[in-house]
């Protein structure tokens, strides 16, 4: 099928490495073609693939789906995303539409709500929250048309998401998601090979003791606790490959 949407979730979460978390080790069924924090766009699920973001195959094979992390969360907050996501998701659309061909209006692209309210597909949902798509569309045009669309307060681009990279250690059988702020295990190839097409870069492999070091040094202090989340079992097999208890 021919896509000819763009269709955009909030996360629910601050936190990317969480998002990318869920995706990758498929912890829920729910995908997306792309992630975005701020600066960084990340390719999960290939364009040439269907995301499980809408829960209607009709709908998830016609649309490019992304995720976009909350600045704040909770109802009170409202559910707004960042000036610099707002950036990155208007430089997505515009790439999307001019490689796909759709139009950049509000009827190509939707927040997921809509979806339902518009076309009865899905299902009934507040998502995306606070996300403004009328300022979205009007961003992505002025980005196609060679114009800034740089947020007040923070900017990015399309390729802010080139500082990422996939890790494979063989002494663990894994690989994992390094970016400057968190390195995360990944269990879905489509994460892996997603990331790898939309960086340019190559899987990179590491000995364990290199690969530790690194990880420790990266997530060391990180503010977001979910890139913590497999510290016990790392520390383990670290001990085990190590021979110390």
């Amino acid at each position: 099928m021919q896509v000819d949407r763009f269709v955009v979730h909030h996360a629910a979460t601050e936190s990317l490495s969480a998002v990318l978390s869920m995706m990758g080790t498929r912890s829920r069924e729910v995908s997306s073609n792309y992630v975005i924090k701020d600066q960084q766009i990340v390719g999960v699920v290939p364009e040439e693939f269907r995301a499980w973001s809408l829960a209607s195959p009709e709908w998830d094979a016609r649309a490019i789906t992304v995720e976009v992390c909350n600045e704040r969360t909770g109802d009170a907050s409202g559910w707004p995303i960042s000036e610099a996501s707002y950036t990155s998701l208007a430089s997505l659309v515009a790439d999307c539409a001019q490689r796909f061909g759709f139009p950049i209006d509000r009827v190509a692209v939707l927040g997921h709500r809509e979806v339902f309210q518009r076309h009865g597909g899905s299902y009934a949902t507040v998502c995306p929250g606070g996300i403004d798509l009328d300022r979205v569309v009007e961003l992505a045009k002025m980005h196609a048309a060679g114009g800034s669309n740089e947020s007040e307060g923070g900017g990015g681009n399309a390729e802010q998401d080139k500082e990422m990279w996939i890790a494979e250690v063989p002494e663990l059988g894994r690989q994992y998601i390094v970016t400057a702020n968190f390195v995360r295990w990944t269990g879905s190839p489509e994460a892996v090979s997603g990331i790898v097409k939309l960086t340019g870069r190559p899987i990179v492999r590491l000995g364990f003791a290199e690969f530790f070091a690194m990880w420790q040094e990266i997530n060391a202090g990180n503010a977001d606790d979910s890139a913590l989340s497999g510290e016990r079992e790392l520390l383990e097999l670290a001990a085990q490959i190590r021979g110390i208890r």
